[in-house]
């Protein structure tokens, strides 16, 4: 059954109770729509206004007063905006509040992840939030989008073990090695390697298995270390 004008407009004066929500691609079609329905300007102004944080914002003024001051002194080091952001998204990041808002608002990538991994900044601040938080679905498909970019795989390569809870990752990074690797291989020596191949996988994948069925069992506690 199709929803009432009442709840259409409820449900979207809770898309604009959102933090930051003005600052979206979609704010005006929202805000448009809400007029139409017989919203009032005055309700969509107060919605937008107490819900703006503003974050990014506020840093690029702090970084101009602090720059304004800073001319005043030569040995003062002047930090721009997104060092200040990246404290901020460090300390206040949370796998499972990034894993709610994707599901919640879409399967892919938000628009602005494709502007941020174009950044190495960006790549780094990425690369920092995997060391620090495992199986993020956020971080994730952020990092297969990396994958698919030229010339930045040697960087995902470099986070070594703590790509080990994003199984999809490491699976195409390995499909990529061994494609190299069996091109390079000819007759006898090429059949030795794919079953040298299947070997390793079924031990590597056995431990895997248990080290995520261990973790889940006992999130609080290291797994045991396993002999390969």
């Amino acid at each position: 059954m199709d929803a009432s004008p009442e709840d259409n407009q409820h449900r979207l004066e809770n898309i604009m109770k959102q933090p930051d929500y003005i600052l979206e691609p979609k704010a005006e079609s929202v805000v448009l729509s809400y007029l139409k329905g017989g919203g009032s300007p005055q309700n969509v102004i107060s919605l937008l206004v107490d819900n703006y944080t503003g974050y990014a914002q506020m840093a690029s003024l702090v970084c101009k007063w602090r720059s304004l001051l800073c001319d005043l002194d030569e040995n003062s080091d002047v930090q721009d905006e997104f060092f200040y952001l990246k404290e901020f998204i460090m300390e206040r990041f949370t796998a499972s509040k990034a894993n709610e808002h994707f599901g919640r608002h879409s399967s892919s990538n938000p628009q602005w992840m494709s502007a941020l991994l174009e950044d190495p900044r960006g790549r780094g601040l990425v690369y920092d939030l995997v060391s620090s938080h495992p199986s993020s679905r956020l971080l994730a498909s952020s990092l297969q989008l990396l994958l698919s970019q030229p010339g930045v795989e040697g960087e995902v390569e470099a986070l070594g073990l703590h790509l080990f809870p994003y199984f999809s990752v490491c699976r195409r990074l390995l499909a990529r090695r061994l494609i190299v690797a069996l091109d390079s291989c000819r007759g006898l020596y090429r059949q030795a390697c794919i079953g040298s191949g299947r070997d390793t996988s079924v031990t590597v994948m056995d431990n895997y298995l248990h080290h995520q069925y261990y973790q889940l069992r006992n999130p609080h506690h290291p797994p045991p270390s396993i002999a390969s």
